[in-house]
């Protein structure tokens, strides 16, 4: 893969491609799959014809996560720790908080009830942090638990900025990250999910291998860290998805 830019723009066309499907997967996922209470019943059974391609969108959230591996990467190349930070701040937070706005307007002020998370001013305010879960917190919105993974990855990242980005050390950072993550793949303990995070490592680390590629070229040292990340990924992604199944069923 060496990127298509978008002419004028500097923008990886592939990219923005990707950054479509994972989205697209994810509202079908939800709409076609999840939210029987937007539809009063399994969509899953009003919509038969649609439950197998839009159940693949359950996955949609780590193809995310991959895209965020490459673009992170590629973001704090020749940057210091301060611009990294201020860029995060400025692409994430307006947006976040606007949405925190609309959830708490939606059940403050509306009728709704389905996926209310019954959470006080106090709880919405600690919401537009992104932080809530560090406090032990319910997240204002069910699907805020990606931003939760994709904060502590830019504090993991942040130690590479401060060392100083070069292909050696990236190299350094993912292997040591995905080895963690095969050693504790399946643990359930607190601290390993909150600082190795082995449910998502690989498709952090994977983007990261395929920026690396764009960079320096298909090196086989590349590839080998992004087939390892593609077999802990895959390990994980059936694992999510049989914990779904085990959640509500399989149809």
């Amino acid at each position: 893969m060496t990127g298509t830019a978008a002419k004028g723009t500097g923008r990886l066309a592939e990219l923005d491609l990707l950054r479509f499907l994972a989205a697209a997967g994810v509202v079908a996922f939800h709409y076609l799959i999840a939210f029987a209470s937007v539809w009063g019943e399994r969509p899953a059974k009003l919509f038969p014809a649609t439950a197998t391609p839009a159940g693949l969108g359950i996955l949609g959230v780590e193809l995310f996560f991959m895209i965020s591996g490459f673009v992170i990467l590629m973001s704090v190349w020749g940057r210091g720790l301060g611009a990294f930070a201020l860029s995060r701040l400025v692409r994430l937070f307006p947006a976040y908080w606007i949405s925190v706005g609309v959830v708490a307007a939606v059940y403050g002020l509306g009728v709704a009830t389905a996926l209310d998370p019954k959470l006080g001013l106090r709880d919405y305010l600690v919401n537009l942090t992104m932080f809530q879960r560090a406090f032990g917190l319910t997240d204002a919105n069910g699907v805020y638990w990606s931003l939760w993974a994709e904060l502590r990855f830019y504090l993991l990242i942040s130690i590479l900025v401060i060392a100083g980005v070069t292909f050696n050390r990236c190299l350094v950072f993912m292997g040591v990250w995905l080895l963690a993550a095969g050693i504790f793949t399946g643990s359930e303990n607190e601290w390993v999910q909150l600082i190795v995070m082995p449910k998502y490592a690989a498709y952090f680390v994977g983007g990261m291998a395929f920026f690396l590629m764009t960079r320096y070229g298909p090196k086989p040292v590349l590839w080998c860290v992004a087939g390892v990340s593609g077999g802990l990924a895959v390990y994980a992604a059936l694992a999510r998805v049989e914990g779904r199944i085990d959640a509500v069923g399989y149809a």
